[in-house]
């Protein structure tokens, strides 16, 4: 049984609609596996988190992949939940990780950080930046690093970096603001700056953008979204290219459509007792297909055309 999430109203979704139905649109999809929020640590279950099953969960995830044989594979922050032991269940997890038989890519979260300073998770997972971007058949996708900006970002405390998230978090704290918590964080100006010049790229040359992140970005009742999740929010919708975010952090899941975007947060494997929470997707010119495992279900995700500027709401 498939959801079908449209992106907007009225004739065109109806028409969308329908294509799927009859199974529209020959190209071949760019076809991609997601996980979310593994958090595997050698520890007992707590809070309903089952640490241990994490490491079989990704193996599970890896086999799944191989015989799927998408495009890439990618996992969206907190691979482990860190602590004493960190870099040794890093070192683990990253070789059940690196037996995928595709291409495989790594988002940042904050309990990567957790035990780790940030140079030493950037150099276990071989990144030379925590945001960067690749494209596959003229599809471009985009890794923001969504610590960039926060408290628990690997940054040592003497750095400015630090200095700044701790400043930004003390503001939001002031302000009252529900996601002014310590655990998320957000982006800085030079990386929404980079953002900004890669979708205008994007939208010259007609490309669809996905683009994954650790933290949620909607909905705005949502305590875990990014400190800093409009301005984010305003650079992805400002060219008409982006079709989806995908994020995790909130275990629970989650899902907003916002000026044409869809905004996805993924149900966390960690939560789940048999550790068989993933997605395989597969983005066409108008949908994007969700095969859903264990906590996700099943979903088509209705697009925009691409380079349609949506007429923007608050």
């Amino acid at each position: 049984m498939w959801k079908i999430c449209p992106a907007g109203t009225g004739l065109m979704v109806m028409a969308a609609a329908a294509m799927i139905a009859g199974c529209a649109g020959t190209a071949k999809p760019v076809r991609f596996a997601v996980a979310a929020d593994v958090q595997y640590a050698d520890k007992d279950t707590a809070m309903g988190r089952y640490y241990r099953a994490g490491i079989d969960g990704l193996s599970r995830f890896v086999e799944a992949a191989n015989l799927e044989r998408p495009d890439f594979a990618i996992q969206v922050g907190d691979i482990i939940d860190g602590g004493e032991h960190a870099a040794a269940e890093m070192d683990r997890v990253l070789v059940v990780y690196d037996r995928l038989g595709c291409e495989h890519y790594h988002v940042v979260g904050n309990h990567d950080f957790n035990g780790l300073a940030r140079e030493a998770v950037l150099s276990k997972m071989k990144l030379n930046s925590a945001y960067y971007g690749f494209a596959v058949r003229g599809v471009r996708f985009i890794v923001l690093d969504m610590l960039d900006l926060g408290v628990q970002g690997g940054w040592a405390k003497d750095s400015e970096a630090y200095r700044v998230s701790e400043a930004m978090l003390r503001e939001l704290t002031t302000r009252g603001e529900a996601n002014a918590l310590p655990y998320n964080g957000g982006l800085g100006q030079a990386q929404l700056a980079w953002l900004d010049k890669e979708l205008s790229a994007a939208h010259q040359e007609k490309q669809d953008v996905v683009v994954f992140g650790h933290l949620p970005l909607l909905p705005e009742t949502d305590t875990h979204i990014a400190w800093n999740a409009a301005a984010i929010r305003d650079v992805l919708e400002r060219y008409g290219c982006v079709r989806v975010y995908i994020g995790g952090h909130n275990h629970a899941g989650g899902y907003a459509c916002h000026n044409g975007i869809h905004y996805m947060t993924l149900p966390s494997m960690v939560d789940d007792p048999a550790a068989k929470t993933w997605a395989m997707m597969s983005l066409y010119p108008d949908r994007l297909e969700i095969k859903g495992s264990g906590r996700i279900e099943n979903q088509v995700l209705v697009l925009y055309p691409t380079g349609l500027i949506i007429p923007r709401r608050p």
